[in-house]
């Protein structure tokens, strides 16, 4: 508990529905913490994504938690076991298939340590590029002329600040890291193509984070019969 790390106070709620980084931040402050924390109000343990594993080291962490109310207290050894592993710089979930597809083989790579964009590069089952305007992203929404559209022109916030297409890549400027800015939240991506790129329909999503900085690169194969 004397590992102290800065994470995110929230203040006000966050809602998923701001529109700049100024809204979000506006609802919040930088604050200094355990690096593993209990709400006393719930007893809720907290385990910050922000924190500093310079501080934390990973391994096992075998907590002893006292109990108090106004009926007394008691101590409770070895109430919880904790292990700690180093998060990678990115986040990354498999979420399906449709179509003719058999799978989807995703990689992520942060070519630079500093920067702000990320290329993405999708290819068929025989390593051939396939041109972006090819895929069309799904409308997640539910009221007419309000588009919700799961593709890489959204990314959460301002991002992408800038949107180019190649035959073989696209190439994304950002404004902000991470993305998506609030921690421990994900962009999803639901992508689909009619059959001019293998000769029939197919379907495939995924959700992802990118959690530090950087020039980034994505490359996506499309598995298929």
């Amino acid at each position: 508990m004397d590992y102290k790390v800065k994470t995110w106070w929230w203040n006000k709620a966050y809602t998923s529905k701001e529109k700049t980084a100024k809204e979000i931040d506006d609802k919040r402050e930088m604050v200094l913490r355990p690096g593993i924390d209990i709400n006393p109000v719930n007893g809720a343990i907290v385990i910050y994504p922000e924190f500093d594993t310079l501080q934390m080291p990973k391994g096992k962490y075998t907590l002893d938690i006292r109990v108090k109310n106004s009926g007394g207290e008691m101590l409770l050894k070895n109430a919880l076991t904790i292990n700690i592993s180093y998060a990678l710089d990115y986040a990354y979930r498999f979420q399906g298939i449709d179509g003719n597809l058999t799978g989807i083989d995703v990689k992520f790579e942060r070519t630079q340590l500093t920067g702000n964009k990320i290329l993405v590069y999708v290819t068929d089952k025989n390593d051939q590029p396939v041109d972006p305007k090819k895929l069309l992203g799904y409308d997640y929404s539910t009221t007419a002329g309000v588009p919700d559209l799961k593709d890489w022109h959204n990314l959460g916030l301002e991002n992408p600040t800038k949107y180019t297409e190649f035959p073989d890549r696209l190439e994304l400027e950002v404004s902000k890291f991470p993305i998506p800015y609030v921690q421990g939240q994900v962009v999803r991506i639901d992508m689909y193509n009619n059959g001019d790129v293998n000769g029939a329909y197919f379907n495939y999503w995924f959700d992802f984070a990118l959690r530090k900085e950087g020039v980034w690169t994505i490359r996506i194969k499309l598995l298929s019969r």
